[in-house]
């Protein structure tokens, strides 16, 4: 999905999205800030703080 990102990106002329892949707990200072983050199949295994 990266690489279809990446392809959607450069045909549709947009330059100022960065992609990239990774766990949260390897998160790197070096990576910088972000105004958006997408996830896709982890959603199922975070803990969404719901009580039975």
């Amino acid at each position: 999905m990266i690489d279809e990102a990446i392809r959607l990106s450069n045909n549709n002329r947009l330059d100022h999205a960065r992609w990239l892949q990774g766990k949260a707990e390897e998160n790197s200072n070096d990576w910088g800030s972000f105004r958006l983050i997408l996830i896709a199949k982890a959603f199922h295994w975070m803990d969404r703080g719901v009580s039975s």
